[in-house]
């Protein structure tokens, strides 16, 4: 199976680029070839599972990664397609859940084709790696591939 991540991300080595790599190894770990390419730089992808995600920047989704999934719809048609956001909100406990949905997942998932198959939501840092968060992108990877076909 060929697997793409598609991201994008305004401050390097940092959050989003350690979970793209957390979920480049996992993904291979489990036999998937893995395409990584940021959002901005994309062109035709040809790929039998996409994983789009986002940090969260002054309370959106990157505008790349959006615009990635709208000029791309032809591409995500009929494949499945996962999401996920890099955020701070869950810091503040469980008042931010609609919040979290309404303005950083839905504006996403509302570009997709499709449905889709499942989506994330990772808590991001500012300094220090929250190496906790590695497990959790791990398993949130080993429970998506469960869900799709293999080729």
């Amino acid at each position: 199976m060929k697997s793409c991540i598609i991201y994008d991300t305004k401050r390097e080595n940092r959050a989003a680029e350690h979970f793209v790599r957390w979920m480049k190894k996992a993904l291979e770990k489990a036999g998937a070839e893995v395409g990584i390419y940021r959002a901005a730089d994309a062109e035709t992808i040809d790929c039998d599972l996409f994983i789009i995600g986002s940090p969260i920047y002054y309370e959106r989704p990157m505008k790349t990664v959006l615009d990635f999934i709208e000029s791309h719809s032809e591409d995500l048609k009929g494949k499945p397609t996962a999401i996920f956001v890099i955020c701070m909100a869950q810091l503040f406990g469980n008042p931010t859940k609609r919040h979290i949905e309404r303005y950083y997942i839905t504006p996403l998932v509302d570009r997709l084709p499709e449905k889709p198959v499942d989506i994330a939501v990772f808590k991001g840092w500012l300094r220090k790696t929250d190496r906790d968060q590695k497990e959790i992108a791990v398993n949130w990877i080993i429970e998506l591939l469960g869900r799709v076909p293999w080729k």
